[in-house]
């Protein structure tokens, strides 16, 4: 007996749906280094109190706004950091290991055995594995804690991106949201009276005799109540409905383009954060 796969809560509908749309926008490749990954780590099985909440890192690469690369020593280095964690506070390895089995699918390796380490010049060689990785993909910046990375000429950054990353994504879907209620609401007669023409062609289809009667019943009602059907549409298509309509619409577009002024802005600083040199026009 086959059992089926239980669906997916909504918040994570949701984030699938946020991070389709959010794929149709610009993304940026960084390289992750292990102290980024250990840290989110240590918090999800030391600190975080709630399963259900979401660490910096898922967050941000839930919002499908970064292309996360990591040289192939990250997995080494990752896991002796991990097993020194389990001792440090005596808990069990395990713990620390499966929450990076859940990571590590979402990263990108980058082979870097054939690359020539020597020539980076660096104050901790440990971490010339994620510079070559860097410059390996062309990646805007490594994202690290590591004071040895932030020291040399490669870019880098701290947390910070990982926190503007998902500033910019709640700002996008914001603008997203604004944006389609917008456009809801001004088609929303449109789509009153074409899901009423469906919803008849469909039911014609499949009970045409049911159909026939329903809307002779519609038409009977209608004969019998007319003058409150009359007074109806004159309401409805009253100059106080109409001003109505037009002033809320009004604060939707302004609403949209507010949301979208906030998310130009998070972008830019992202975009800063990961040290991409600002766009000039041709």
């Amino acid at each position: 007996m086959s059992v089926e796969a239980p669906a997916p809560a909504t918040d994570q509908k949701f984030r699938i749906a946020a991070a389709y749309l959010l794929d149709r926008f610009e993304s940026y490749s960084i390289v992750l280094d292990s102290s980024i990954v250990v840290g989110d780590i240590r918090w999800k099985v030391i600190k975080r109190t709630n399963p259900a909440v979401r660490s910096l890192l898922d967050r941000a690469l839930d919002s499908s706004l970064l292309i996360p690369f990591v040289p192939d020593v990250l997995s080494a280095e990752v896991e002796e950091n991990l097993h020194e964690l389990s001792e440090r506070h005596d808990i069990p390895v395990q713990r620390f290991l499966d929450e990076w089995e859940k990571v590590k699918p979402r990263l990108q390796i980058v082979p870097i055995a054939d690359t020539n380490l020597e020539s980076i010049e660096i104050r901790d060689s440990t971490d010339a594995p994620f510079i070559a990785a860097q410059r390996k993909t062309n990646a805007s910046s490594i994202v690290t804690t590591d004071d040895d990375i932030h020291a040399s000429d490669a870019p880098s950054a701290g947390r910070v991106a990982l926190e503007q990353t998902t500033a910019l994504q709640a700002a996008l879907v914001a603008s997203i949201g604004a944006a389609f209620m917008c456009g809801f609401v001004a088609l929303s007669p449109l789509l009153f009276l074409g899901g009423i023409i469906w919803g008849i062609y469909a039911l014609a289809r499949r009970r045409p005799g049911l159909a026939l009667v329903l809307l002779a019943i519609t038409g009977v009602l209608t004969y019998l109540f007319w003058d409150r059907v009359k007074a109806a549409f004159k309401r409805l298509f009253s100059t106080e409905s109409k001003d109505f309509f037009f002033e809320f619409m009004g604060a939707m577009a302004v609403s949209a383009s507010e949301y979208k002024k906030k998310a130009d802005e998070a972008q830019l600083v992202l975009e800063t954060t990961l040290s991409i040199p600002p766009k000039t026009n041709t």
